[in-house]
Protein backbone atom coordinates (compact mmCIF):
# COMPACT_ATOMS: atom_id res chain seq x y z
CA UNK A 1 0.00 0.00 0.00
CA UNK A 2 1.36 3.39 -0.95
CA UNK A 3 1.39 5.97 1.82
CA UNK A 4 1.77 9.71 1.27
CA UNK A 5 5.40 9.46 2.32
CA UNK A 6 6.06 6.63 -0.17
CA UNK A 7 4.42 8.65 -2.92
CA UNK A 8 6.64 11.61 -2.00
CA UNK A 9 9.73 9.38 -2.17
CA UNK A 10 8.63 7.95 -5.51
CA UNK A 11 8.16 11.44 -6.93
CA UNK A 12 11.60 12.44 -5.67
CA UNK A 13 13.15 9.36 -7.27
CA UNK A 14 11.28 10.02 -10.50
CA UNK A 15 12.64 13.57 -10.60
CA UNK A 16 16.21 12.62 -9.68
CA UNK A 17 16.61 9.22 -11.32
CA UNK A 18 13.36 8.19 -12.97
CA UNK A 19 12.63 4.50 -13.24
CA UNK A 20 13.23 3.94 -16.95
CA UNK A 21 16.74 2.63 -16.15
CA UNK A 22 15.29 -0.22 -14.03
CA UNK A 23 14.12 -3.64 -15.22
CA UNK A 24 11.99 -6.01 -13.12
CA UNK A 25 13.06 -9.65 -13.19
CA UNK A 26 10.64 -12.42 -12.18
CA UNK A 27 11.91 -15.97 -11.80
CA UNK A 28 11.76 -19.19 -9.78
CA UNK A 29 13.06 -19.23 -6.17
CA UNK A 30 16.05 -21.40 -7.15
CA UNK A 31 17.71 -18.57 -9.12
CA UNK A 32 20.92 -17.12 -7.65
CA UNK A 33 22.61 -13.75 -7.99
CA UNK A 34 25.21 -15.38 -10.22
CA UNK A 35 22.44 -16.48 -12.61
CA UNK A 36 21.17 -12.90 -12.79
CA UNK A 37 24.66 -11.52 -13.35
CA UNK A 38 25.24 -14.06 -16.13
CA UNK A 39 21.98 -12.98 -17.76
CA UNK A 40 23.26 -9.40 -18.09
CA UNK A 41 26.92 -10.27 -18.69
CA UNK A 42 27.22 -8.20 -21.91
CA UNK A 43 26.16 -5.06 -20.02
CA UNK A 44 28.26 -5.44 -16.88
CA UNK A 45 31.68 -4.40 -18.18
CA UNK A 46 30.68 -1.82 -20.75
CA UNK A 47 27.74 -0.07 -19.16
CA UNK A 48 27.37 -1.29 -15.61
CA UNK A 49 24.41 -3.00 -14.04
CA UNK A 50 23.50 -3.63 -10.40
CA UNK A 51 21.21 -6.40 -9.18
CA UNK A 52 18.91 -5.60 -6.24
CA UNK A 53 16.77 -8.34 -4.70
CA UNK A 54 13.18 -7.51 -3.78
CA UNK A 55 12.09 -10.99 -2.63
CA UNK A 56 12.78 -14.66 -3.46
CA UNK A 57 11.23 -14.45 -6.91
CA UNK A 58 11.78 -10.82 -7.90
CA UNK A 59 14.85 -8.68 -8.43
CA UNK A 60 15.69 -5.41 -10.11
CA UNK A 61 18.38 -4.81 -12.71
CA UNK A 62 19.50 -1.19 -12.31
CA UNK A 63 21.38 0.25 -15.29
CA UNK A 64 23.34 3.50 -15.55
CA UNK A 65 20.95 4.96 -18.10
CA UNK A 66 17.56 4.24 -19.71
CA UNK A 67 19.09 3.52 -23.13
CA UNK A 68 21.13 0.62 -21.76
CA UNK A 69 18.08 -0.75 -19.92
CA UNK A 70 16.05 -0.59 -23.14
CA UNK A 71 18.81 -2.36 -25.05
CA UNK A 72 19.05 -5.06 -22.35
CA UNK A 73 15.28 -5.54 -22.42
CA UNK A 74 15.34 -5.92 -26.20
CA UNK A 75 18.39 -8.22 -26.42
CA UNK A 76 18.08 -10.42 -23.33
CA UNK A 77 15.99 -13.48 -24.00
CA UNK A 78 15.73 -16.33 -21.51
CA UNK A 79 12.61 -18.45 -20.93
CA UNK A 80 13.47 -18.82 -17.23
CA UNK A 81 13.07 -15.09 -16.64
CA UNK A 82 10.25 -12.64 -17.16
CA UNK A 83 11.84 -9.25 -17.83
CA UNK A 84 9.94 -5.97 -18.06
CA UNK A 85 10.64 -2.29 -17.58
CA UNK A 86 9.70 -0.76 -14.23
CA UNK A 87 6.75 1.61 -14.62
CA UNK A 88 6.25 4.87 -12.71
CA UNK A 89 3.03 3.54 -11.14
CA UNK A 90 4.35 0.05 -10.33
CA UNK A 91 3.03 -1.22 -6.95
CA UNK A 92 6.44 -2.83 -6.41
CA UNK A 93 7.92 0.65 -5.90
CA UNK A 94 6.42 0.75 -2.41
CA UNK A 95 8.68 -2.16 -1.39
CA UNK A 96 11.90 -0.67 -2.74
CA UNK A 97 14.27 1.64 -0.91
CA UNK A 98 14.94 4.80 -2.92
CA UNK A 99 18.71 4.25 -2.72
CA UNK A 100 18.25 0.91 -4.47
CA UNK A 101 16.97 2.75 -7.54
CA UNK A 102 20.05 4.93 -7.95
CA UNK A 103 22.10 4.07 -11.03
CA UNK A 104 25.33 2.18 -10.32
CA UNK A 105 28.40 4.37 -10.08
CA UNK A 106 31.57 3.10 -11.74
CA UNK A 107 34.41 2.28 -9.39
CA UNK A 108 37.36 4.64 -9.75
CA UNK A 109 40.44 3.20 -11.39
CA UNK A 110 43.05 1.94 -8.94
CA UNK A 111 46.70 1.99 -9.86
CA UNK A 112 49.03 -0.73 -8.67
CA UNK A 113 50.94 1.85 -6.62
CA UNK A 114 47.79 2.96 -4.79
CA UNK A 115 46.76 -0.66 -4.23
CA UNK A 116 50.21 -1.51 -2.85
CA UNK A 117 50.08 1.51 -0.53
CA UNK A 118 46.63 0.52 0.79
CA UNK A 119 47.73 -3.08 1.38
CA UNK A 120 50.95 -2.04 3.13
CA UNK A 121 49.02 0.37 5.34
CA UNK A 122 46.55 -2.33 6.33
CA UNK A 123 49.35 -4.80 7.07
CA UNK A 124 51.23 -2.25 9.17
CA UNK A 125 48.12 -1.54 11.23
CA UNK A 126 47.77 -5.26 11.87
CA UNK A 127 51.48 -5.66 12.61
CA UNK A 128 51.86 -8.23 9.84
CA UNK A 129 54.26 -6.39 7.59
CA UNK A 130 57.87 -7.49 7.63
CA UNK A 131 60.32 -4.64 7.61
CA UNK A 132 61.53 -4.00 4.10
CA UNK A 133 64.96 -2.59 3.40
CA UNK A 134 63.58 0.96 3.07
CA UNK A 135 61.60 0.77 6.31
CA UNK A 136 64.58 -0.90 8.01
CA UNK A 137 66.91 1.92 6.85
CA UNK A 138 64.38 4.49 7.97
CA UNK A 139 64.04 2.96 11.44
CA UNK A 140 67.84 2.62 11.75
CA UNK A 141 68.25 6.27 10.78
CA UNK A 142 65.63 7.33 13.33
CA UNK A 143 67.36 5.29 16.03
CA UNK A 144 70.78 6.81 15.25
CA UNK A 145 69.24 10.32 15.31
CA UNK A 146 67.65 9.54 18.69
CA UNK A 147 71.00 8.33 20.09
CA UNK A 148 72.72 11.46 18.75
CA UNK A 149 70.13 13.68 20.51
CA UNK A 150 70.68 11.83 23.80
CA UNK A 151 74.47 12.21 23.50
CA UNK A 152 74.13 15.93 22.65
CA UNK A 153 71.90 16.48 25.70
CA UNK A 154 74.37 14.67 27.95
CA UNK A 155 77.30 16.72 26.57
CA UNK A 156 75.41 20.01 27.06
CA UNK A 157 74.43 18.99 30.60
CA UNK A 158 78.03 18.07 31.41
CA UNK A 159 79.31 21.41 30.05
CA UNK A 160 76.74 23.34 32.07
CA UNK A 161 76.94 21.42 35.37
CA UNK A 162 80.17 19.53 35.15
CA UNK A 163 80.70 15.82 34.71
CA UNK A 164 80.23 15.01 38.42
CA UNK A 165 76.46 15.46 38.45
Amino acid sequence: MLTDFNIFLLLEIAVNYGVRHVLILSFSPSVTTKDLEDLFEPFVAANGVAIRWVNDTTALAIFRNPETAKEALKNTKNPSFKIEQLADDEPLLGLINEKDLQPPVPRPATTSQAARRMIMGALQRQGLQKKTSSTLKSSQQQESERKQRVLTRQRLRDEAWGSEV
